[in-house]
């Protein structure tokens, strides 16, 4: 049996940090190349989107491998997970996930070995805490469920 996860477009709020560093270094720079440099910067930052479907954080979580590497043997328990997940379209609402597939994923996301580098994002916490909701996981040093809720909705 399978359970409908529904897939939100929820706003990005992502961050583009430039160092202090890069910014002495442009002002250093002939203007000319100054300008070139900076259009760079602002070229990457513009490519930043507004808005993120949860299908980036399922891709994330799914393709997602330990420093090491994924050991074979583990592989197989993904496998179908991995292909449903990498032919999802880029309008989709929603994914169906058999409990082993959900159990899978949230393994993943509570494991002290999944790590997030790039820094975790109102829209990455909101797609975990609806994920837990739904599918009813929870970490065991978390706040009550109805929190979660009420941070789910506020997205």
């Amino acid at each position: 049996m399978s359970e409908k996860l529904v897939l939100k477009d929820r706003v990005s709020r992502d961050i583009v940090s430039i160092k202090v560093e890069t910014l002495k270094q442009l002002e250093k720079l002939p203007q000319d190349q100054a300008d070139i440099e900076l259009k760079k910067i602002l070229h990457f930052a513009t490519d930043v989107p507004i808005m993120i479907n949860d299908r980036r954080w399922l891709e994330m979580i799914t393709f997602w491998t330990p420093e090491h590497g994924l050991p074979g043997k583990d592989m197989g328990k993904w496998l179908n997970l991995m292909v449903k997940v990498g032919d999802l379209a880029d309008d989709v609402t929603h994914i169906d996930l058999s409990r082993f597939q959900a159990e899978l994923l949230w393994v993943r996301i509570s494991s002290a070995d999944f790590k997030i580098m790039n820094g975790i994002t109102p829209a990455y916490s909101a797609f975990v805490a609806d994920f837990v909701r739904q599918f009813g996981f929870h970490y065991s040093e978390e706040e009550p469920l109805e929190t979660l809720v009420i941070l789910s909705q506020q997205t």
